[in-house]
């Protein structure tokens, strides 16, 4: 799949997020499939209500000519909460860091140390973390060969080391029961140790390109805003 390809093809269907893993954007995953004469696309989206629902997309192209697309089924967000996301995704193109280090060379076992890494922890304390973890274990083949002493020294300074022991603990579950290749099922995930709904969705969403719910503190900060409507009750 060459989304890059795709893209450029037909970016009025793409948020300009995609391919880079804004937490809010509505277009969080995207499957090609080919036909004898046509090129297509099916984009999920999701709503602020939990909804998800499936666009499809058909890009024809007749000898050679401009491709045109078509909308099959077409699915319409709130205009208030169509323009707030929009709003986010603008906001993320202006100031977000476009240079995290797990998002350059994106692989599930990359996504899944940094997202334990951000749980508690803000992202520029754990930028010198990851990059220092990953040069020990550059990969889940790697990891799988450590010691716990070994993970622990690895993690040593960033503080919270339940959550070296989770990787621990996670990494010799993979490696005994999925062959040392991360799981890709959301339910699989989940119940790895120290892996909680939002984690798994981040997981699943980053890494797979499958979509699901995000809602870490940030992500429930600025909804609660939005909503007007205090944080205690935005609850995963």
């Amino acid at each position: 799949e060459d989304r890059n390809l795709y893209k450029r093809k037909c970016s009025s269907i793409f948020c300009p997020m995609y391919s880079r893993g804004c937490r809010f954007c509505a277009v969080s995953r995207v499957r090609h499939f080919c036909g004898n004469y046509s090129l297509g696309v099916e984009i999920s989206v999701f709503t602020f209500d939990g909804n998800l629902t499936t666009q499809l997309v058909k890009i024809r192209t007749d000898c050679g000519g401009p491709l045109t697309s078509q909308l099959q089924k077409k699915t319409s967000l709130n205009k208030r909460y169509q323009l707030f996301s929009q709003q986010i995704v603008q906001w993320y193109l202006d100031h977000g860091r476009h240079d995290l280090p797990w998002r350059k060379k994106v692989t599930p076992y990359r996504i899944w140390i940094s997202e334990i890494m951000l749980q508690q922890t803000q992202v520029k304390t754990v930028v010198p973390y990851f990059k220092n973890f990953i040069k020990k274990f550059p990969s889940q083949k790697r990891l799988a060969g450590a010691s716990e002493d070994q993970v622990l020294a690895a993690w040593s300074g960033l503080g919270f080391y339940r959550r070296a022991r989770n990787i621990f603990a996670t990494k010799e579950i993979i490696k005994n029961n999925y062959g040392n290749k991360f799981p890709n099922q959301f339910q699989q995930i989940i119940e790895l140790p120290g892996i909680g709904k939002s984690t798994a969705g981040a997981i699943m969403s980053l890494a797979y390109l499958d979509p699901h719910p995000i809602l870490d503190g940030n992500v429930k900060r600025v909804i609660s805003r939005f909503l007007k409507k205090e944080l205690g009750l935005l609850k995963e």
